[in-house]
């Protein structure tokens, strides 16, 4: 037994030897496999009556019988799994019922009178004896599943702000209305049971008629507040657990229970309660570590200027790729993710180091992820064009005899065109030399175009 326990709740129910009467969940919502807890503070039906049949019809009657329930004619039905039978039951009937879960599985009838004193001095002890009714692992397994309906089922409307209590809520429903003609809750401390009922509303005709809209919550808030009262400057110890429970990390949706693995993802394990010696041994494989990429390389396209990323996966996990990039020391930033195989990298600084980063992760889960791997790539900066340096050995001699000036000069430089410039002319010539009339020259290197 565990507030584990598995139940499949997968389709409305179909009631056996009928002409195709079904039971369904109050929100119409069937979502498969889900836990005993779950499906209590969710005050789900379906999974309710086929506890009933996965624990059997004569044990479940002897519990209830146990607990102060008679059931009509002697007899339990399907329904009574969930209520709204002919088997009736009082607010102080099931007030005594719960009563039990908060007391170690001790039940004591409900009363009213302690004892009767005679004047003759003689006294009648009244109280009824209590009775154990159920294991202690029982009853505290099912009130910690009923804190739970509080804390974040159906019954929030009756949780109070730092005190221990559990509850549960109930209604029932008409053929022919929508609407409820019953609303009950039923709750508990360590100290105090409380159970309200509302109801008994009737149409013109006399016929049993549903709660008025909105009315429903009536039981929720009265308890609340009657509770909250009584609670007042009394101490409310919490619940104890017995040692025969332990609590233990279960992977959820393992079928048997299984223990998390070390790949479990934090949002797929779950503390459920099991009785001692019966909690999960074996560990989930469903989560394994992903295989990282392999293969990753990342070359510079110079021609259009971006990073060239690529890698190989060879596992066959279902996985998409977290790309990220860190550009000299900067910090590791995800660009994007992907399902190929590849990427291209744009508008990439120059004179910069890239690091890229590749890590699988699970289309399943994405909290599940490789290791990362990583390459680096080197962008050169940009060319800068060569110096022209200046002439050398610039020299001028006038030859009489051709009324000419010969000018000539050295250079030791890349290919080059000469600017000479004489009397504020300018002139470009591919030659180391130039033949000129007149006054003396003047002669600097400029670039080839």
């Amino acid at each position: 037994m565990s507030t584990y326990h598995q139940i499949n709740d997968d389709k409305p129910y179909e009631i056996a030897g009928t002409k195709g009467a079904t039971v369904q969940n109050w929100n119409r919502q069937y979502a498969g496999w889900m836990t005993a807890r779950h499906a209590l503070n969710q005050s789900l039906n379906v999974p309710a009556l086929k506890t009933l049949e996965e624990v059997g019809y004569e044990n479940s009657k002897k519990f209830a019988e146990s607990l102060g329930i008679k059931f009509r004619e002697d007899k339990i039905t399907i329904t009574d799994a969930i209520g709204g039978t002919q088997t009736y039951v009082t607010p102080v009937q099931l007030a005594g019922a719960f009563r039990a879960f908060g007391n170690e599985g001790l039940y004591n009838e409900p009363y009213a009178v302690t004892k009767v004193e005679f004047p003759d001095g003689r006294t009648i002890d009244l109280k009824p004896k209590a009775e154990p009714v159920m294991s202690d692992y029982t009853a505290y397994m099912m009130t910690d599943m009923l804190k739970s309906a509080i804390t974040e089922g159906t019954g929030k409307l009756a949780n109070i702000s730092g005190l221990p209590v559990a509850g549960k809520t109930g209604t029932t429903n008409l053929e022919d209305k929508s609407g409820s003609p019953d609303s009950w809750f039923t709750g508990y401390t360590t100290n105090y049971t409380i159970s309200v009922w509302t109801g008994g509303y009737t149409d013109e005709n006399g016929h049993r008629d549903v709660i008025p809209s909105g009315h429903t919550k009536i039981p929720h808030a009265l308890f609340k507040n009657i509770m909250t009262e009584l609670s007042k400057d009394v101490e409310t110890k919490d619940f104890v657990k017995p040692n025969s429970v332990v609590e233990a990390k279960v992977e959820k949706g393992s079928n048997p229970a299984a223990k998390p693995s070390e790949f479990t993802p934090s949002s797929s394990i779950l503390t459920e309660l099991f009785v001692k010696g019966t909690e999960p041994s074996s560990t989930s494989e469903k989560f394994d570590k992903l295989d990282a990429v392999s293969g990753l390389k990342a070359t510079f396209n110079e021609e259009s200027n971006t990073i060239d990323v690529s890698w190989d996966y060879k596992s066959d996990a279902d996985v998409s790729f977290e790309v990220g990039l860190q550009m000299n020391d900067g910090k590791m930033q995800t660009l994007s993710t992907t399902e190929d195989t590849s990427m291209v990298i744009k508008e990439v600084e120059p004179d910069a180091n890239y690091t890229i980063q590749v890590v699988a992760i699970s289309n399943d889960d994405e909290s599940m992820k490789s290791e990362p791997k990583t390459t680096k790539v080197k962008i050169p900066g940009e060319e800068e064009e060569e110096g022209i340096p200046a002439v050398e050995g610039l020299s001028a001699a006038y030859n009489e005899a051709n009324s000419e000036i010969d000018v000539s000069w050295n250079y030791n430089g890349p290919p080059a065109s000469f600017e000479v410039s004489v009397n504020g002319q300018t002139k470009t010539v591919e030659a180391n030399g130039l033949k000129i009339d007149g006054a003396q020259p003047i002669v600097k290197a400029i670039p080839s175009r």
